[in-house]
């Protein structure tokens, strides 16, 4: 059986805000405060800039920088053999390094560290960036970094990157005096992942995209706070997925698995991304496990997953090789308002309409993902 997981990312949330007028009374010269010039070369300003200057994101091109290649201070880092990191890129079926030689800040250095690639690209556009890496960080906090290209940082959002941990929490609960189920404890998860440099603030569905120059270009990767190990880093074209009808014709012999099931809680999750996300108990005699009088553990409590970015993953062991539809019981409380969330299968989005599901306000039910009111089918291997 093929292990798959299912990563679930939680909504994104805007919030408006308003900033008054705000006067400087210790100059000759007053001057007016605004969001443009508190945080000055937004993306979304450089992005139209780019555009309208005549670069693209649909060039296609797909490279990686070797970590062998790196340049860094002796201060910053060094270079480690890791034999996990090899492993992970067989699994996931990625390009391989001549090396299993990999990059690891030097976690008895608290200030900005750096390392800095090269890559050569035949045609100026923009390009979004990624890298392997696998968190050292042993606090709840994430891992903050800044981008820079050829020396300087494109815009704003480069320069306030998060990278998540993963937590693990156990699914296996102790119990308290009077027989309830205690939370237990997050525990971090430091593995080999890859990531495509996102806004903070997730208010962009796809990685953000910076603007590399015809020939030699140098990308450098800040360190402002957590530590981690450095793999590959990749250089690719803004990604266009499929529609939902062309990855249904992807596999024309497969068969619509009606009548097969697999079940589990929803509190079995692999792994979070956030140590806040946790479990709570509901009453719903149709949630499972329940207890009458005993508080049980057996939802996610959806008051715990309401940040940009939060995502849930779940591993599960397909048998038999198909089409199958995935529906959740949920609830979504608040009346007229629909919630989307994101999907992915093994750390892919499988295609166009899994980026944005919609959560129409609903009471406690078996959900099916769905599109225009038709349940989704989702493609899973043995």
């Amino acid at each position: 059986m093929k292990k798959f997981i299912i990563l679930i990312l939680l909504g994104v949330i805007t919030i408006p805000f308003m900033l008054p007028q705000v006067h400087a009374s210790r100059f000759d010269d007053v001057f007016e405060v605004t969001p443009s010039n508190i945080i000055p070369d937004a993306y979304k300003d450089i992005l139209d800039q780019w555009k309208t200057d005549g670069y693209r994101d649909d060039i296609e091109f797909n490279a990686w920088i070797d970590p062998s290649s790196f340049t860094f201070a002796t201060s910053e880092g060094a270079m480690f053999q890791d034999s996990s990191y090899i492993e992970y890129l067989n699994n996931h079926e990625l390009p391989l390094p001549t090396t299993n030689l990999v990059f690891e800040f030097d976690d008895t250095v608290d200030e900005l560290q750096s390392v800095i690639g090269t890559i050569e690209v035949d045609q100026a556009g923009l390009y979004k960036i990624g890298f392997d890496y696998a968190s050292v960080t042993q606090t709840i906090g994430n891992i903050e970094i800044e981008i820079k290209i050829n020396g300087e940082t494109p815009y704003y959002e480069a320069s306030q990157v998060v990278i998540p941990n993963l937590f693990t929490t156990p699914n296996t609960f102790s119990k308290d005096r009077y027989g309830n189920d205690i939370m237990p404890m997050a525990n971090t998860l430091n593995v080999w992942q890859q990531t495509f440099i996102r806004d903070a603030s997730r208010l962009y569905e796809q990685a953000i995209l910076f603007k590399l120059d015809q020939g030699v270009n140098t990308i450098e990767i800040v360190r402002r706070s957590g530590y981690f190990k450095l793999g590959q880093i990749y250089v690719q074209n803004l990604e266009t997925y499929m529609p939902y009808l062309a990855y249904l014709d992807q596999h024309p012999n497969a068969t619509y698995l009606n009548d097969t099931r697999y079940s589990f809680e929803a509190e079995t999750i692999a792994y979070k991304n956030d140590v806040s996300i946790r479990y709570s108990t509901d009453r719903n005699p149709t949630n499972t496990p329940f207890g009458l009088i005993e508080a049980r553990l057996n939802v996610v409590d959806g008051g715990t997953v309401r940040k940009p970015g939060q995502a849930i993953f779940y591993e599960l062991d397909i048998p038999v090789t198909g089409f199958y539809q995935i529906t959740l019981k949920s609830l979504a409380a608040k009346e007229h308002t629909t919630v989307f969330r994101t999907l992915t299968i093994n750390g892919d989005i499988p295609f166009k309409e899994a980026e944005r599901i919609a959560f129409p306000s609903h009471r406690w039910s078996n959900f099916t993902l769905s599109l225009n009111k038709e349940p989704l089918w989702f493609y899973f291997e043995a």
